[in-house]
């Protein structure tokens, strides 16, 4: 060992052992915090396990199979043919629909559009003897075959008919997809006059009694259907009740203007009667009879306008508009 001043002096040179450990021991640290650093959090530990738990979605089909399947389906000889069945059937209900979407006052002729839109269902469909033999069309028993037409009397259509003979000729129709095709047809009509039975009020009293106030049907009509609403409602005092039926009796016979019976709404047909004079008294001719017939008509015949209250405040009240 070397001295100086004769001391000893000890260096601390370290040995290579030692100088290997420290560096081991220094690498190992840092393999340690590179470890934590890369170390995933608790959350994407958990939504790592959760997502390789899950099984892959099985794979779509591929688009030009659809693309292929769809467009059979639509070059098919059957399905133009329902198509134009449909196109010649639907219309049907559009009457209908217009009648209970529109704002104007329609309880008072509701009924018989109803009758005739079943009617007519029933006259595609049914044998004319059959109808005619029927104390009323609601009593007439649709589902029984023995009182369906025959398959060249179906009212499908004059296109859907002309298709069908085309398709028939060239055999691009086998004779099972013809059967089938005026089966499908019965029982669309079918189906379509049991709806009607079970969610229409066909027969509805207060439907037939509201006709009174159709202009065009009061030689037809009875007084009591005034009596049935004001019994009902309450609409006109005891004492006034012969006035109200002298009123009325004058009501079936008068000649209204022209004016009158061509307005375009029905209330606005009886406000015009109001306004008729007397010539002796120069009172109105009807007072009572109008707020009679007045009050009929604000019946609502559907809910189309509360629907449509409905859809204006969807618009205008939002997820950001709340007032």
């Amino acid at each position: 060992m070397p001295s100086i001043s004769g001391k000893l002096v000890h260096t601390s040179v370290p040995t290579k052992q030692k100088v290997c450990s420290k560096e081991s021991s220094a690498k190992a640290q840092e393999e340690g915090h590179c470890q934590k650093l890369k170390r995933p959090s608790s959350d994407s530990q958990k939504k790592s396990l959760s997502t390789s738990g899950k099984t892959k979605p099985r794979e779509s089909m591929p688009l030009s199979t659809k693309q292929d399947r769809i467009k059979s389906c639509f070059e098919r000889a059957s399905t133009k043919l329902y198509c134009l069945f449909l196109q010649a059937s639907i219309p049907a209900f559009d009457k209908l629909n217009l009648l209970l979407q529109s704002d104007k006052p329609n309880i008072h002729v509701l009924g018989r559009e109803l009758q005739a839109i079943y009617t007519d269902l029933l006259c595609k469909f049914v044998k004319p003897a059959v109808l005619v033999a029927a104390s009323s069309v609601y009593t007439v028993d649709f589902r029984s075959l023995n009182n369906q037409k025959s398959e060249n009397d179906l009212v499908i259509g004059t296109k859907t008919r002309q298709y069908l003979h085309a398709c028939i000729a060239d055999k691009s129709l086998q004779h099972e997809d013809v059967k089938l095709f005026y089966s499908s047809v019965k029982a669309y009509f079918s189906e379509a006059c049991t709806y009607m039975q079970k969610k229409f009020p066909l027969q509805d009293e207060l439907l037939r009694n509201a006709q009174v106030a159709d202009i065009s049907q009061r030689e037809k009509v009875s007084f009591d259907c005034v009596r049935y609403f004001v019994d009902r409602f309450g609409l006109v005092k005891e004492d006034e009740m012969d006035e109200l039926e002298s009123q009325f009796v004058r009501y079936q016979i008068f000649s209204f203007s022209e004016d009158i019976l061509s307005a375009d709404r029905a209330d606005v047909a009886w406000n015009m009667i109001g306004q008729l004079k007397n010539c002796t008294t120069q009172k109105s001719s009807f007072s009572v009879l109008v707020k009679v017939m007045l009050v009929i008509l604000t019946i609502p015949h559907s809910n189309a306008d509360s629907e449509r209250v409905f859809s204006i405040v969807r618009k205008n009240r939002t997820e950001f508009r709340p007032n």
